[in-house]
């Protein structure tokens, strides 16, 4: 079985590896198949195409935007789609203000914790990237607030913590078509950690395009669940390692948790009708 993995995260966003490492790193694993999922921006794809393709590894556009679902937050996964798109990285250049505003907005709060931390350290953490809580959490640390990240999130911005901000993500029906503007397909990420029967139905009446079916905590019986359903509405189904690199496990699951490309040659072939429009 050829083996692709379709949600890896780099330096772009909250990942540990730049796009090249993290290709020379799926040779290793004999992947056939990669995309990158980071959050809410594409700047590292040219990058990881020209890699892939030196190393023989089939590429694949995607991304994992932020949406709100009903006053959560929400992650959706976009495939395929034509990465010039003006609209789409025009959409995604707002999804980096707000990105910027919120840490700005933890900052404050912070601060008045006596956490006081300076915004350009956390900047340079996050480098060309998208900044988000992983950068703010090293920061933390660094200045000597906490002694891990984990502890960083659950004594000060964890989603229930008091320096956690609430940013006003776009809607998940907006960002769906967003995703279709682009030629591309959208696809809800881990559904098994957060949503009801009924909430996924909601998805699939406005026109998400499939299921991530397979991630690393996503039971099997939560994997047939996703296949049925998308099996039974004719929908796309993905899967990968939900790869950061920080962690043990994150290494142990690269390259373990993957999808045959078979059910991947749809956007593979999405993507090169794409490119050639």
């Amino acid at each position: 079985m050829a083996k692709a993995d379709l949600h890896i995260h780099t330096t772009y966003s909250d990942g540990k590896f730049k796009p090249e490492e993290i290709v020379e790193m799926a040779k290793k694993k004999g992947l056939a198949l990669i995309a990158l999922a980071d959050h809410d921006t594409i700047e590292g794809i040219p990058e990881a195409r020209n890699a892939a393709k030196e190393a023989g590894i089939d590429f694949l556009n995607g991304v994992e935007i932020t949406s709100d679902f009903n006053g959560r937050e929400a992650h959706v996964l976009a495939y395929a789609f034509d990465d010039r798109s003006s609209s789409l990285n025009e959409f995604l250049n707002e999804q980096a203000k707000l990105r910027i505003n919120r840490i700005h907005s933890m900052l404050e709060k912070l601060a008045q914790l006596g956490v006081n931390l300076d915004y350009e350290q956390i900047r340079t953490y996050a480098g060309e990237g998208s900044i988000g809580r992983p950068h703010l959490a090293k920061a933390i640390v660094e200045a000597g607030y906490a002694k891990s990240m984990g502890e960083a999130f659950a004594r000060y911005i964890g989603n229930h913590a008091p320096a956690y901000f609430k940013s006003d993500h776009p809607d998940y029906k907006s960002v769906i078509k967003q995703i279709h503007l682009a030629k591309g397909k959208a696809i809800l990420a881990h559904p098994g950690l957060s949503y009801s029967v009924n909430e996924l139905n909601d998805w699939i009446f406005q026109g998400i395009d499939g299921f991530e079916m397979i991630h690393p905590r996503h039971a099997y019986h939560l994997q047939l669940k996703y296949e049925k359903l998308a099996n039974e509405y004719g929908l796309i189904k993905t899967g990968g390692s939900d790869f950061h690199g920080f962690y043990s496990k994150d290494h142990v699951y690269f390259g373990v948790v993957t999808i045959n490309t078979v059910l991947a040659q749809k956007l593979v072939h999405l993507q090169s009708v794409n490119a050639t429009q």
